[in-house]
């Protein structure tokens, strides 16, 4: 997502950011709890070239699916999601 200009609590589904381009993909295949990662290294190192320290990232099911797949907040007690560097 190009827009970093959105606010956690001002986003609604009305106002959203439009999706940019894919950055990394994965097939889920069930509903069982794991880890997951992207490797999203050379979008990273491509945005710092041009300047910008400011990221937005979106997931996004490309498909209607069962089972669905949810992922926990920063809020949760527990497997909260994590940007890993190396």
């Amino acid at each position: 997502m190009s827009n970093t200009t959105w606010s956690e609590t001002g986003i609604t589904w009305n106002n959203k950011p439009s999706l940019g381009g894919v950055q990394a993909t994965m097939t889920i295949t069930d509903d069982s709890f794991r880890w997951y990662e992207w490797d999203i290294t050379n979008y990273v190192k491509s945005e710092l070239a041009a300047g910008r320290k400011v990221i937005s990232l979106a997931l996004r099911n490309t498909a209607t699916s069962t089972p669905f797949t949810a992922f926990n907040t920063r809020e949760s007690a527990s497997n909260r999601p994590e940007i890993v560097t190396a």
